[in-house]
């Protein structure tokens, strides 16, 4: 926002227009909002980034556990996209789930089933939170 610098540098953003919605008093206003994932040398250690169209984004370290029951110690993981319903300010707002595979003794195979996509109504009956032994949910907080 515009009115978060000093008076003098809001004279100078007014005065040319140099703002992204200036008659609103925005400065900066991102339309897009990506999430990338990059493993690192470690199978247990996922970076994690969040960039917008006008920010690169650091990266956040997610620690993996393996798959308890598998027969070898083995990390997966798989992501799902939320497909969020609202947006409201200062409230979070899920965007993907991170989670681990689960081992099925019946078929002694790894699992990851349920929704292709989640919303919020579908993520409070879905198998992921059930079975999956470890997950993140990945979202953002937007503020005004």
């Amino acid at each position: 926002m515009i009115s978060d610098f000093d008076e003098e540098d809001q004279r100078v953003i007014y005065a040319k227009k140099n703002g992204d919605d200036v008659e609103r008093g925005i400065y900066r206003l991102s339309k897009t909002l990506s999430i990338g994932f990059s493993p690192v040398q470690s199978d247990s250690i996922e970076l994690v980034t969040l960039r917008s169209d006008r920010h690169d984004g650091s990266p956040y370290s997610l620690t993996l556990k393996p798959i308890p029951g598998a027969p070898q110690m083995v990390y997966r993981y798989e992501k799902i996209p939320y497909q969020p319903t609202a947006f409201e300010l200062n409230t979070f707002v899920p965007l993907v789930l991170y989670g681990s595979f689960w081992w099925d003794r019946k078929t002694q195979t790894r699992r990851f089933c349920g929704e292709i996509e989640l919303t919020e109504e579908k993520a409070k009956t879905n198998n992921y939170f059930k079975n999956s032994p470890h997950y993140y949910i990945i979202g953002a907080i937007f503020h005004k």
